[in-house]
């Protein structure tokens, strides 16, 4: 435009220019997927009531940009000659007065409507311009819930889809659980579908993805069941065989302490070892007729045994060993207090002569009593004290 360009002449570039901006995200908006979705969709809920107001309003605004349109259609761009007397006579009022007469609805009157007010060309540009930034993000926001939607329902088809390859190469057999599936995920896209803005903020198929991924999960699992079956088997085996040798150590344990020791009594241990040896070959048959399933089970089963049984091995020969001990502790303070019995001279008293036969019986008879060889090991001790004290006066 000429630098010499009138007041008038600048206002209509102006016009122009807001037009062509305006125009553009007037196209923005109709060609929005969220606004396409609102218009086409078989709606029910929040997104219903969205698109009814979308809908609504969309409609006077292009009714408004219309008028708009036209109206600009009048206006021509300043040449390099700028506007002559005609022009300006035609271009002036539209850019200068309130030329737009408006219904009670805020559209353009046409053809004698009833008019309420009048705006100018200026405040109809600016008030399209405002509403469809409006819309756009309404529409927006119901794309991105079609979005967030989309990955959602990709994200359980994907699912199925793992699923089913998985069965198929597995060979594994047809289970109804994954038809219920697909029927509720049919069931929820299509609810999902016909309100996306509830179905985000409610987080539905939240329910349905959890359980198909779940579902899926455990096919995983079942798979690696398979795939480290012949590897596990073997360990367990090994465990297993430990375990028999542990056993039969606590055993052997038990029986001696059973034989030395008659209170506390000694504890006894009923071998695991060959019942899980048992279940361990179970597993096997369910391996060979491909029930993985069964076979999870029954190796976690062979596991968890395996473990307590192991504990309880170790418990008892621990138990068995202390009881032994504490006859040879008692043993050796037997042997040190007769000694130094003898040495004080103190053996030879009939009080202290008759608590160290007892003692001694009691150490020397097996089965042993610990408590009362305990006991009887205490009186020993304080008659030699005694005996110590009464030589000392």
């Amino acid at each position: 435009m000429s630098d010499n360009a009138t007041p008038l002449e600048r206002d209509a570039q102006a016009a122009l220019t807001d037009y062509q901006r305006i125009a553009a995200r007037m196209y923005t908006l109709d060609a929005n997927m969220g606004r396409r979705f609102l218009a086409d969709g078989e709606l029910v809920g929040r997104t219903a009531d969205i698109a009814a107001e979308v809908n609504e309003r969309s409609q006077r605004l292009w009714s408004r940009f219309d008028w708009l349109r036209r109206s600009i259609e009048r206006i021509p761009s300043p040449g390099p000659a700028g506007f002559d007397a005609t022009t300006v006579r035609t271009v002036a009022p539209l850019l200068s007065e309130d030329v737009v007469p408006l219904r009670d609805d805020g559209t353009p009157a046409e053809n004698g409507d009833a008019t309420t007010s009048r705006v100018s060309l200026a405040q109809l540009a600016s008030g399209i311009e405002t509403e469809s930034v409006d819309l756009l993000a309404m529409c927006q926001q119901v794309d991105g819930a079609c979005a967030d939607l989309a990955d959602r329902v990709a994200e359980i088809d994907a699912c199925f889809e793992y699923v089913e390859g998985l069965r198929r190469a597995e060979e594994l057999p047809h289970d109804a659980l994954v038809d219920r599936m697909r029927a509720r995920r049919d069931t929820d896209v299509r609810r999902a579908l016909g309100d996306p803005l509830t179905a985000v903020e409610e987080q539905w198929l939240r329910e349905l993805g959890a359980d198909i991924r779940a579902y899926a999960g455990r096919l995983t699992t079942l798979d690696e069941v398979r795939q480290q079956y012949p590897t596990q088997a073997t360990q367990l085996r090994e465990q297993i065989a430990a375990l028999s040798a542990a056993e039969h150590t606590a055993m052997a344990a038990c029986e001696l302490a059973t034989a030395k020791i008659a209170d506390p009594p000694a504890p006894r241990l009923n071998p695991m070892a060959p019942a899980l040896s048992g279940l361990l070959m179970a597993s096997q048959g369910s391996a060979d007729v491909g029930d993985w399933a069964v076979v999870a089970r029954q190796l976690s089963d062979v596991g968890e045994r395996l473990a307590t049984a192991a504990a309880k091995a170790e418990r008892a020969a621990s138990q068995a060993q202390a009881l032994l001990d504490r006859r040879t502790e008692l043993r050796g303070r037997f042997s040190a207090y007769t000694a130094k019995a003898a040495r004080l001279g103190a053996i030879e008293e009939p009080a202290t002569a008759s608590v160290h036969a007892e003692a001694q019986r009691l150490l020397q008879t097996a089965p042993c009593d610990l408590p009362a060889a305990t006991r009887a090991l205490h009186q020993f001790q304080l008659a030699i004290q005694a005996s110590t004290k009464e030589a000392r006066r």
